[in-house]
């Protein structure tokens, strides 16, 4: 009964739970150097003036961290919505680019799986997906999923911290920035 068990457990490497844990393990380095950016963006959200669940809700809606830290910055300045917007539209017109070189992979998909897909596509996302071999939708929900969680919890923390430690900015948590692209840029080379 228990080789039974065991086998049963087992995943081949087509299979859809074996490919999104795969994409999950995949992004894990990845999710760790976004650590302190996540941090930074949710303190920086409280800087500004969010309330907690303001701040939470941007990490959490807004899935991207150059435009979180640019338009929080921006509104701190007292930059126009129309200022921001268009900011940060050129600010992540990659994503167009990104979502084009994906399109045949994912465009056999459901609205609502491609939707998802749309939402989890970060710069780090599509670094990872780069081997066509990584494109199965399935690998790219685990490791959007995790990279999302890691993103969202250590925000979190950033709020909570921000509200802990009155001046965490002066830390320099924006040395995170730079860690993540050489984090993405190496296992490239």
């Amino acid at each position: 009964m228990n080789a039974h068990l065991n086998q049963s457990v087992r995943f081949s490497k087509g299979q859809p739970p074996y490919l999104f844990l795969r994409g999950a393990v995949d992004i894990l380095p990845l999710s760790i150097s976004v650590i302190p950016w996540a941090i930074l963006a949710g303190s920086m959200a409280i800087h500004a003036g969010l309330s907690f669940y303001k701040a939470l809700a941007m990490s959490g809606i807004v899935f991207a961290g150059a435009a979180q830290l640019v338009s929080l910055s921006m509104v701190m300045e007292g930059a126009s919505l129309l200022t921001i917007y268009i900011t940060i539209f050129f600010l992540t017109a990659q994503h167009f680019i990104y979502a084009l070189t994906l399109r045949n992979d994912i465009s056999i998909l459901s609205l609502p799986k491609r939707l998802s897909l749309g939402f989890l596509l970060t710069d780090e996302l599509f670094a990872l997906s780069a081997p066509n071999e990584k494109r199965h939708p399935h690998y790219l929900l685990g490791a959007g999923i995790c990279f999302y969680l890691f993103w969202v919890v250590f925000s979190l923390a950033g709020i909570l911290l921000a509200t802990a430690i009155p001046d965490l900015l002066s830390y320099h948590l924006d040395f995170s920035i730079i860690a993540i692209f050489v984090a993405m840029i190496i296992p490239m080379c």
